[in-house]
C-alpha cells in the first residue's frame, strides 16, 4: 500500500537515498534511458523545502520511493536555469493572463523510484 504526504526531516535520508539512485551523474547511459533528476539536493536544501511545504513523499512500507518538487520561484532562483525561465515570462500569457512569479509556482523535480514507475503516482 502506498502513502502520500508532505515530507518531513525525518524523510530526508530516504530522499537522499533515492536521489542517488536516479541521479544522472551516477547512471550509466543506458541507465538514463528509463529516466533520470539531474538536480542535487543538499541536506540543507532539503529541510528548506520541506519547511516551505514544498516537498511531496510516496512511500511503500515506510520506504521513500518517489518525491516531488513544488515551489516559489524565489526557492528555486539558487538553479540558472529557473531564472532564464521566470526571465521568459513576460512574453508568456495562459488564459489571456500573463504569468508571473506571482501567480505561478515551479514544479519538479519528480523522481520514482525505477520499480514503481507507471502506477500514477502523483498524476
Amino acid at each position: 500500500m502506498y502513502t502520500y504526504e508532505l515530507a518531513t526531516p525525518q524523510m530526508i535520508s530516504g530522499v537522499l537515498n533515492l536521489q542517488a539512485q536516479n541521479l544522472a551523474s551516477n547512471l550509466t547511459e543506458a541507465e538514463k534511458k528509463k529516466g533520470f533528476v539531474t538536480t542535487l539536493f543538499t541536506e540543507v536544501q532539503l529541510r528548506e523545502i520541506i519547511s516551505l511545504n514544498g516537498l511531496y513523499i510516496a512511500k511503500k512500507h515506510h520506504q521513500v520511493i518517489a518525491y516531488l518538487f513544488a515551489g516559489s520561484w524565489q526557492y528555486f532562483s539558487q538553479w540558472e536555469i529557473f531564472n532564464l525561465m521566470v526571465s521568459r515570462f513576460p512574453n508568456l500569457r495562459f488564459q489571456d493572463q500573463p504569468i508571473t512569479t506571482q501567480n505561478s509556482f515551479q514544479y519538479g523535480p519528480v523522481c520514482i523510484d525505477l520499480q514503481h514507475r507507471g502506477q500514477g503516482h502523483f498524476n
